[in-house]
């Protein structure tokens, strides 16, 4: 079994493998795909309001030491394109295989996948078809 971990609520100083094994004890480092939070400020997160990051560099860094990738939830209601292009540095960034964004506007899938197609694309779970 793969899991898909939050780092919602995590401290940015709290190391990460620290934090997975307060919160996640029970699953392996092997059965985690990715983990999922607040990386830095972008206008493209949707839901929550960004207060601060949840996950460093140093966190990112030692996820991808153990092949664990980062899920970025991008499920903003309303994209412009100037606002996907005020962000291309953050995709850029994190633009590697094993990442991925979620997603809820067709617009934003579709820049993102011409022009950063390592990552994967998910539908967010509020997508209406």
């Amino acid at each position: 079994m793969i899991f898909t971990i939050s780092a919602r609520g995590k401290k940015l100083r709290q190391p990460i493998f620290d934090y997975l094994a307060r919160n996640y004890a029970n699953i392996p480092i092997a059965q985690i795909d990715s983990v999922f939070g607040f990386v830095e400020k972008s206008t493209l997160y949707g839901g929550r309001h960004f207060i601060r990051p949840e996950l460093s560099d140093q966190d990112i860094c030692q996820l991808y030491d153990v092949g664990i990738g980062l899920r970025i939830p991008f499920s903003n209601h309303y994209v412009e394109r100037e606002e996907y292009e005020n962000n291309r540095l953050f995709l850029q960034k994190y633009h590697r295989k094993g990442n991925s964004i979620i997603a809820h506007r067709d617009e934003l899938v579709e820049w993102i996948r011409q022009d950063f197609p390592e990552y994967q694309i998910e539908a967010s779970v509020i997508k209406k078809y």
